[in-house]
């Protein structure tokens, strides 16, 4: 299932991070949950498993046309002991429980009007196998820019430079029902069509592309099917369309997901 907190278009310039104190506050049987699930997925993935650093999505406000994003710093380690390996651990102790790692996601278009998805490797983490889009989490800096972030993401996985980038906005503040999991999701459109974009794929993130024919009937067929799409991927389609054909058609596909 799928949550969108906020629905908008934010270009690059009208979103702000801003650093804040953490409210992360993992009881003492949260902190051993953490260190089970991390030593389980240890034994599975051995040296493609790394406790890096990644901000901790605090709140959000929304002014007008800007969006202000209060982060603190949070760890892989914990993000995967708790949202992805224990997400429920949010209705015994609240969300203080919850290491809450931004994400971001961006589903492209290529020139030749095909949304760019891709399936994700067997070494993955979590989703491994399944469609999803090009992304990662937030981490800490001194100044967080989520659009070059973005940008950084699509560069190291689709093989696309800011030159093959025409526009790129962010649509959404969503959640993956079932961690619980903040990610910003982006719609960019590429200058590249689809078999060039195809053939710069990073093997090591993605075992392949998935690309969906920009109509009214793939897209309805991909978000009511769902073929191995992750929440955020069929967030990313949900989010195209309403781009492409309109709140209405928006609002009348993303209802079976949302409820």
């Amino acid at each position: 299932m799928l949550r969108f907190h906020l629905i908008g278009d934010w270009p690059a310039g009208s979103i702000t991070c801003t650093p804040t104190a953490s409210t992360f506050d993992p009881t003492a049987e949260v902190q051993q949950l953490i260190d089970i699930a991390w030593a389980a997925r240890k034994r599975e993935l051995g040296d493609h498993l790394y406790d890096g650093r990644l901000c901790r999505l605090e709140s959000f406000h929304h002014a007008g046309s800007h969006l202000t994003l209060l982060l603190s710093e949070t760890s892989y380690k914990s993000f995967l002991g708790t949202n992805y390996a224990n997400p429920a651990l949010a209705d015994r102790f609240g969300p203080a429980a919850l290491a809450n790692a931004l994400g971001f996601s961006t589903a492209v278009l290529s020139s030749d009007d095909h949304i760019m998805l891709a399936v994700r490797s067997r070494t993955s983490a979590y989703h491994a196998g399944r469609i999803h889009t090009f992304g990662g989490t937030i981490e800490p800096g001194h100044s967080i820019n989520v659009f070059d972030e973005a940008l950084r993401e699509l560069s190291e996985e689709a093989g696309l430079n800011r030159s093959d980038i025409a526009d790129i906005r962010c649509a959404a503040l969503a959640e993956d029902a079932s961690t619980r999991q903040p990610e910003l999701v982006f719609l960019a459109r590429s200058t590249l069509p689809r078999t060039q974009i195809e053939q710069q794929i990073n093997k090591q993130e993605h075992s392949a592309f998935w690309p969906l024919p920009v109509t009214r009937e793939s897209l309805e067929s991909a978000v009511h099917h769902k073929p191995r799409l992750t929440p955020i991927a069929a967030a990313a389609l949900l989010l195209w369309g309403k781009r492409l054909y309109g709140l209405p058609w928006f609002t009348e596909h993303s209802c079976r997901m949302t409820e």
